[in-house]
């Protein structure tokens, strides 16, 4: 008898812990994943319902990735063109248009990829 109020007893233990485990786990993922990506100069085009970044050609603009949560730790971002030769992001984020034209650019940060369309106007 004696026996088995043990055993029922180190069972509820090892189920506790367990589940607290996996509590504090899942908080520590939560907490550090990142939610959105988005850049604070890009509009929003209604009627085809999509984000724009707009530049001219031969002009640049210092653009600004905006984290969800705030303070997430990771800021590094990357930037790729589908095509290419339209514009160009460098590395201290600034926005150049190359070409008169349209192209997409995806935003990648962490586990976050973001599409903007971007539109090259003539000078």
């Amino acid at each position: 008898m004696k026996f088995k109020i043990i055993k029922k007893h180190t069972y509820c233990l090892v189920w506790a812990l367990l589940a607290s485990w996996i509590f504090v786990q899942c908080k520590k993922s939560d907490s550090n994943a990142l939610l959105s990506l988005s850049i604070k100069e890009s509009t929003l085009n209604t009627a085809a319902n999509q984000m724009e970044l707009t530049v001219a050609k031969g002009k640049s603009i210092q653009i600004t990735p905006i984290f969800m949560p705030r303070n997430y730790p990771n800021t590094q971002v990357q930037y790729s063109f589908s095509a290419g030769g339209i514009a160009t992001v460098s590395a201290d984020n600034m926005f150049t248009g190359l070409a008169v034209g349209t192209d997409t650019l995806v935003i990648s940060a962490s586990n976050i990829r973001t599409r903007y369309v971007v539109k090259v106007s003539a000078e």
